[in-house]
């Protein structure tokens, strides 16, 4: 107020909520003043709840209510018409009946304010509760990767590794601080052909979940098979980010290797399937051979590495 009284400035934008004092107070303040009451006034402001803002705004004395967003072009149009007197007919009431309706804006004045605070709070309220509920969703899901039973390795694109679990350091050897900023290669015991990496890198970049075995090395120097996935992670717009390795069944004897073996060199495919406390099944496809001619597939051959069967499992042996 002290500064338009010492500036008399030539119009007054003002928004509707500002710290010590809100605009529809200072609209009222600026029209009842002898000195300023003559100052055309315009109110932009966000805070717009409908057809009652401006009303109030116009009784009050103002010359506009301009709500944002508003395009530049209309808003400059809007000021310079209020510049011109173009605005002054906007008002609903004469500025000379303010002091009869001074109780009535207070009231009104007031029920706006309130309804405003009250939305901010819920819009505030809500925005935690949203917050909250992503913060518990990422804490369960961080649960329950470093809880998995099984070994699972997160890497960036490029294959460095960014995350491993407590089963990783369990089977490999490697403590986390090890395994970080590494790559997976760490575990290679060279015994994978280049033919076969590519495939995986060709897989997994392509969006699709690459399944097979790998016969790795701990850190002992110890060999071991491993089954593994890997999969790519996406970020919103689909671009791979990161991918995640997980294990599926790992172990020391040779059956399963000479399964793989076979499977591969017959041109068949292995499934996996692990039950909670009863193992990891790998089940075998082979396309059927007679004389020469395939025929079609035998039934799925259910092997259980380490001797373990489920008894809901059932086993036959490879044809």
């Amino acid at each position: 107020m002290e500064t338009a009284r010492v500036h008399r400035p030539d119009l007054i934008i003002s928004d509707a909520l500002m710290p010590e004092m809100d605009g529809f107070e200072f609209l009222h303040a600026v029209k009842s003043d002898k000195e300023l009451g003559s100052i055309p006034v315009v109110i932009h402001t966000s805070v717009y709840t409908g057809m009652n803002d401006e009303e109030l705004v116009l009784r009050l004395g103002a010359e506009a209510f301009i709500p944002k967003p508003v395009k530049p072009e209309a808003f400059w149009a809007e000021i310079s018409a209020v510049l011109e007197g173009g605005g002054a007919g906007r008002r609903v009431t004469p500025p000379t009946a303010m002091a009869t309706e001074e109780m009535k804006y207070f009231r009104e004045h007031c029920g706006i304010v309130a309804a405003k605070l009250e939305e901010k709070v819920r819009e505030l309220e809500e925005s935690l509760a949203r917050r909250k509920e992503a913060e518990e969703t990422l804490v369960k899901l961080s649960q329950a990767v470093e809880q998995s039973p099984t070994a699972i390795v997160i890497t960036d694109k490029e294959g460095t590794i960014e995350f491993v679990n407590p089963k990783f350091v369990q089977i490999s050897g490697y403590t986390q601080e090890e395994a970080l900023g590494e790559n997976p290669r760490i575990l290679k015991s060279g015994e994978t052909s280049k033919e076969e990496y590519r495939s995986l890198w060709e897989t997994i970049l392509s969006g699709s979940v690459w399944l097979g075995l790998f016969h790795n090395r701990r850190k002992s120097g110890e060999l071991f098979w491993e089954a593994a996935t890997i999969s790519p992670i996406m970020n919103r717009e689909g671009e791979i980010t990161n991918f995640i390795a997980k294990e599926v069944g790992y172990g020391t004897g040779l059956g399963l290797a000479i399964v793989y073996g076979i499977v591969k060199q017959h041109g068949g495919f292995i499934t996996i399937c692990s039950k909670l406390g009863e193992g990891t099944a790998f089940t075998i496809l082979l396309t059927l051979v007679e004389g020469g001619e395939k025929k079609g597939s035998p039934p799925p051959t259910v092997i259980i590495p380490g001797g373990r069967r489920p008894s809901s499992w059932p086993m036959t042996m490879p044809r």
